[in-house]
């Protein structure tokens, strides 16, 4: 067998055992923020999901335009999700033909990398736009590889601005690419030793910076009112150590050694500076000059995030991430196919795959089946205890979205919503109005309590007390509390939603 139907046989395989290990939990239940990205695509017209995505959400519209088309064919969850397990596997094909450029091996390696990641893995079934992100990001440097090997060639220059567009489009931080890619072009092309055209090179990026104006300026003009309550963290030694345990596969890590709660800061600091010291060991041993343009872009993109959430707002999260993750990844990759054939060669190659068996165990043993918050469980609790007449609080108001959408039958009358940082007397006289209705019928309602603890909250906790004591002292029942864990709070505690 030759080495290139080799190649053609494990790329076949790769795909086919990516593609079942996506198929798995597409039932898992959908998120605040996948609900809030359906009800957008399920407006009707395209044109009404343009309007409407700029009314309830804080990203660009090129993924709610192509789920609005993807959901023409079906709208159940699981077939909702397979868009996004479409624009994995194409981005995977994608990076295997991108890394081949530089060797067989890295092609497979950062195959093997992108079908078995854990954080991969779980934005390649999520109803939001960070696959396309992604995807956008691999087609982006693509192109930006074959112009710093053909530069003379136009192709590359109009695939490289398609790809920016793409992400701009998709995400505001797809304009923080710009500055990666020219660093990775740059250095890139004195290694290849071409000339650089900086007049096409500089076209290329037009198209992107107008759109992100466009969408920045005067498409998403709410923008500013929604992140008024930024619920991100701010950052920090423990929230950069996190995140970047989250990128490197650490969940995965602590479900096999069952690390106790109170011992994962020390766990994910120990596995996370080993991690990293790896990939500087790596430097040493494999042909950096071809791979260095990969770790500067991905270190680029790292410090923009970092520096943006450090002048503005804090974006820097495991999602926003991701497009560093992908540079990273072809950095291991080529640096590991570049080695000397050998026993340490061996050593990597075999650690690499007994840590993709880990991630595919942990993947298809519990993360494919967990739910990000439990919505579809606290709704059909509340539907099975529910009587006519009962009144359920939503705490904050805009969580009401995903349990509607399990539980139809929950009529508006008998919502009570409250805000952020509430006025317990408003509160009171809006539960006064309900519950008056409820003694016209000589019945004693069941109030319950629906509440997404997210770090705005958990900020008020004695809001939060007050309350509840308030509504108990309206109730001649006891209440029935249901409480999820903001999901960037339960990762960082390691604790499981309620």
């Amino acid at each position: 067998m030759t080495q290139k139907n080799s190649f053609h046989h494990l790329f076949i395989a790769l795909l086919a055992v990516a593609f079942a290990i996506r198929l798995m939990g597409l039932s898992k239940g959908i998120w605040l923020d996948e609900y809030v990205t359906n009800f957008v695509a399920s407006q009707g017209s395209l044109i009404d999901v343009l309007r409407m995505v700029r009314h309830v959400d804080t990203h660009p519209p090129l993924y709610h335009l192509l789920l609005a088309l993807w959901s023409y064919i079906g709208n159940d969850e699981p077939f909702l999700r397979l868009l996004s397990v479409t624009i994995s596997m194409a981005t995977l094909a994608l990076m295997m033909r991108w890394m081949r450029q530089y060797a067989n091996l890295a092609a497979l390696l950062a195959g093997l990398f992108f079908a078995t990641t854990p954080i991969l893995l779980r934005y390649s079934q999520e109803i939001r736009g960070y696959g396309l992100l992604i995807f956008a990001t691999v087609l982006t440097f693509f192109f930006a590889t074959m112009i710093s090997k053909q530069p003379q060639k136009s192709r590359g220059y109009f695939g490289l601005a398609f790809g920016l567009g793409l992400a701009v489009s998709t995400h505001l931080v797809g304009i923080m690419l710009v500055m990666p890619l020219y660093a990775f072009i740059l250095r890139a092309s004195k290694l290849n030793e071409w000339k650089i055209y900086w007049k096409w090179l500089l076209l290329t990026v037009v198209p992107a910076l107008l759109a992100f104006l466009f969408i920045f300026f005067f498409y998403l003009i709410y923008l500013d009112e929604f992140t008024k309550e930024w619920w991100m963290p701010t950052i920090s030694g423990h929230w950069l150590i996190h995140t970047s345990g989250s990128l490197l596969g650490f969940p995965a890590l602590s479900w096999l050694l069952n690390v106790r709660p109170g011992n994962v800061n020390f766990a994910e600091s120990v596995t996370v500076i080993l991690l990293l010291g790896t990939i500087l060991i790596l430097l040493r041993l494999g042909d950096w000059r071809r791979s260095v343009p990969f770790l500067t872009a991905a270190l680029i993109y790292g410090l923009e995030l970092i520096f943006y959430s450090l002048i503005r707002k804090p974006i820097l999260i495991d999602r926003t991430a991701l497009p560093g993750l992908i540079l990273l990844i072809g950095f291991v990759a080529i640096q590991i196919a570049s080695m000397r054939r050998g026993a340490l060669q061996y050593v990597f190659l075999t650690g690499i795959t007994l840590f993709s068996f880990i991630f595919i165990g942990y993947w298809t043993t519990s993360k494919a089946w967990q739910p990000v918050e439990e919505w579809q469980e606290t709704a059909q609790a509340v539907q099975e205890q529910w009587q006519p007449g009962d009144i359920v609080v939503f705490y904050p108001a805009f969580i009401e979205g995903p349990i509607r959408y399990y539980f139809s039958e929950l009529s508006a009358e008998s919502i009570v919503k409250i805000n952020y940082h509430p006025i317990l007397n408003e509160v009171e006289t809006d539960l006064n109005n309900r519950l008056a209705e409820s003694t016209e019928t000589n019945y004693s309602p069941v109030i319950f309590v629906v509440a997404r603890t997210d770090s705005i909250i958990q900020k008020e906790p004695e809001t939060y007390r007050r309350l509840l004591e308030m509504l108990q002292t309206k109730s001649q029942k006891p209440l029935v509390v249901y409480n999820l864990l903001e999901p960037t709070l339960a990762n960082m505690l390691q604790v499981k939603s309620p």
